[in-house]
């Protein structure tokens, strides 16, 4: 029997591998129809935390495509999550073992879709991405807290083993590939995925557009650090308050949810767009002190051996992206020791 598979492929991550500007290319580019996941990745992170049911839920992918239009689907939480509470990493490979199988059951797509870029330089990103979400831990600290979410999500092996029995291809592409080498990027894209290259001119309306992006905040991630660990002080000491009055226990109770909300995005923002010499302004009246090492992430053989065995060797078995990436994949993990 003929399946009428509704979507052409779908997008499983990784988060951090190009993931927010291949969303906007399909978003805008009038060849798609883009179908956004992230309300069924957030039900599944639910379904994990209350633990694996029986019997998972239907899904049902209702959109349909317009007319002459590719339809795909995507979310990079379907591969990740729980980068702000560490103590619930460990359930990561279920999530991913569940969303393989509640979207590969309902015969979504015949293919199924994996960004990677360097593990190394994933690292990096993930420590910039847990600061723009309000935490401060210098590159040692996140490491330690972090092991368990970089072991899974760079867990090639088991994504890999999550999709199989449910997709008939399962393509992995480079993000680095991607910036480095964009014309041999989309080729392989259009071959590998039948789907088709898009415009130029939705290239162009991204680049155009700074609110598309979730750019690196470079040599701004240190006083977004700091900021977050002055707003967690204040947090944490308003909290702490014992022997208050009554109006002001309620005061706090009221208002305390609302400045854990907007004080992450005031710092975000302020960062982000603030002149420099606003931002050095606000820096320079702050008290917490910044560790020289702040950005450096120490890599141990542990965790080497765990991405050349689970991430690298199934890429050099499965993978389609070139040689020479995957080479330079290899020489990084054998001669860092951390990530600067």
């Amino acid at each position: 029997m003929t399946v009428d598979y509704p979507a052409r492929f779908v997008h499983f991550g990784l988060g951090k591998c190009a993931s927010t500007f291949l969303q906007n290319v399909w978003a805008l580019d009038p060849a798609y129809t883009c179908v956004r996941l992230d309300d069924t990745a957030e039900g599944i992170r639910s379904l994990a935390l209350k633990g694996p049911p029986d019997k998972l839920p239907d899904f049902h992918l209702s959109a349909q495509p317009k007319p002459n239009q590719t339809m795909i689907a995507t979310s990079e939480g379907l591969s990740w999550g729980f980068l702000t509470s560490p103590e619930h990493q460990h359930l990561v490979p279920e999530l991913q073992k569940m969303a393989a199988h509640l979207i590969g059951r309902a015969k979504t797509a015949r293919t199924a879709l994996v960004m990677v870029r360097n593990p190394l330089d994933w690292i990096r990103a993930c420590h910039e991405q847990s600061i723009k979400e309000g935490l401060s831990d210098n590159g040692k600290d996140f490491i330690g807290k972090n092991r368990q979410l970089i072991k899974s999500v760079l867990d090639l092996r088991h994504i890999y083993k999550c999709l199989d029995p449910y997709f008939e291809t399962i393509v992995f592409l480079s993000s680095d590939q991607l910036r480095q080498d964009p014309k041999s990027f989309w080729k392989a894209y259009e071959t590998l995925l039948e789907a088709p290259k898009p415009k130029r001119k939705t290239f162009k309306a991204i680049s155009a557009n700074d609110n598309l992006a979730n750019t690196s905040l470079k040599d701004r991630l240190q006083p977004l650090a700091m900021l977050n660990r002055q707003f967690s002080t204040i947090e944490q000491t308003w909290e702490s308050l014992s022997d208050i009055p009554g109006f002001v226990a309620k005061e706090r109770e009221n208002n305390l949810p609302l400045f854990q909300k907007s004080s992450t995005w005031a710092a975000r923002r302020v960062v982000e767009f603030a002149p420099d010499e606003d931002l050095e302004k606000i820096c320079g009246t702050l008290t917490p002190q910044m560790e020289d090492d702040f950005c450096t992430i120490p890599i141990d053989d542990d965790l080497k051996d765990h991405l050349a065995h689970n991430y690298c060797d199934i890429l050099e078995q499965r993978s389609q992206i070139s040689p020479n990436l995957l080479e330079a994949y290899k020489a990084d993990l054998n001669l860092k020791t951390c990530i600067a």
